[in-house]
């Protein structure tokens, strides 16, 4: 059964991505729509007025439904879905693990309303620190981070939170999948990846042949999508664009519905050959910097509205990270993302005719198939040269 979230995660992470281009259409990009749609959805707990709207606007949450606790409940039918996979009561044979944490200084006080939200909806982990003593927080913080997840993000405080610093949000999410058709070490050989720029990159190319893959050619749009699957109910979708189209120009045309749409049309064709390029990928995001260019300016400036989490009345978002991570290879996937708020006092057709070579910049996602949410987007416009 889909998710709720299934919609803000795809519509949002499209959206997201279709930002990070308008500044550098050349970068190679991995993010978590899901982890900065659950690290906000805490946050959402505690705003009001047009704060809490345009949270929900930005992250496409308003589609669940007007009231917070609707959000929230969405929030905690996934992550209850996934909490029973992480502890082996699911039988989805993949790994996928979540956690949340609220840190709160203990100089100030939090609504005990919102805390209770967060551990309930969330199962946020709760803890008082003494930010006086910032680089033990500091290390606390990244140890938490580093075991979630499994040692592919060691941190995410570079230094230590102040003293005005009221309270940190973190989400983490980790991924690890083996594909349900492994491609075999002696059949990975050395090509050519084309970059966006037009140089050219030496990559080990993994390739299966002969086999039947959910499949795309979209020979109107220009574009081609494939699905791979990993065992479980999850799998990575890529769209490629043809050679006469370039990533620039897909990423605006997709929405939440037009990818739905592709999704669907997808029929199981017999490939020739398909030719992934074995990739490892870490990325970080300044979400302060980037949400308010898509219309969520407020909860970062001096006229934020956070009523709900503070009696302070001068709380906003001072610094906003997600730091992310993807390697694929043979035997499968292994993907993490960390995302954190900081807030602080203060103002601011089967017969085999075709192949499907990913020889030039190309989108990626890691899609559970079930909820339809979207764990992972990003894309490759760049592959680093093996010489």
């Amino acid at each position: 059964m889909l998710s709720d979230l299934s919609g803000p995660t795809n519509g949002f992470g499209l959206r997201f991505l279709e930002q990070l281009n308008t500044s550098d259409s050349n970068k190679n990009v991995v993010f978590s729509p899901l982890s900065v749609i659950l690290a906000y959805g805490m946050l959402l707990e505690g705003a009001t007025g047009r704060t809490r709207e345009q949270i929900k606007e930005v992250l496409q949450l308003s589609s669940i439904g007007d009231q917070n606790s609707e959000i929230s409940q969405a929030a905690k039918k996934l992550l209850g879905e996934y909490k029973s996979i992480s502890k082996s009561y699911a039988d989805r044979l993949f790994s996928l693990i979540l956690g949340n944490l609220l840190l709160v200084n203990k100089d100030y006080s939090l609504k005990e309303a919102f805390v209770k939200s967060l551990s309930r909806n969330y199962f946020a982990k709760a803890a008082n620190e003494d930010f006086q003593k910032g680089v033990e927080v500091m290390n606390k913080v990244n140890l938490w981070v580093d075991i979630k997840t499994f040692g592919k993000i060691d941190k995410i405080l570079t230094e230590p939170p102040g003293p005005d610093t009221v309270c940190i949000i973190i989400n983490t999410v980790y991924f690890k999948g083996k594909w349900r058709k492994p491609f075999e070490g002696s059949d990975t050989f050395d090509e050519t990846f084309t970059n966006s720029d037009g140089t050219k990159s030496k990559i080990k190319m993994m390739s299966l042949v002969g086999m039947k893959f959910k499949y795309l050619h979209n020979s109107i749009a220009k574009f081609k999508v494939i699905e791979l699957r990993y065992i479980g109910k999850v799998s990575m979708i890529f769209i490629l664009p043809t050679e006469s189209n370039t990533l620039s120009n897909l990423i605006p045309t997709l929405d939440q519905t037009e990818l739905e749409r592709l999704l669907n049309s997808m029929i199981r064709t017999k490939l020739r050959a398909i030719y992934i390029p074995k990739f490892k990928l870490e990325d970080t995001h300044k979400l302060h910097e980037i949400l308010p260019r898509m219309g969520m300016g407020l909860p970062f400036s001096g006229h934020a509205e956070f009523k709900n989490i503070t009696e302070k009345s001068d709380l906003f978002v001072s610094e906003s990270i997600q730091k992310a991570f993807i390697e694929v290879n043979e035997k499968g996937t292994v993907a993490a993302a960390v995302t954190r708020i900081t807030g602080t006092l203060g103002g601011r057709s089967n017969r085999a005719k075709e192949d499907f070579i990913l020889d030039r910049p190309f989108i990626f996602m890691i899609r559970d198939k079930q909820t339809g949410v979207n764990l992972f987007l990003g894309q490759i416009n760049q592959m680093p040269d093996l010489n």
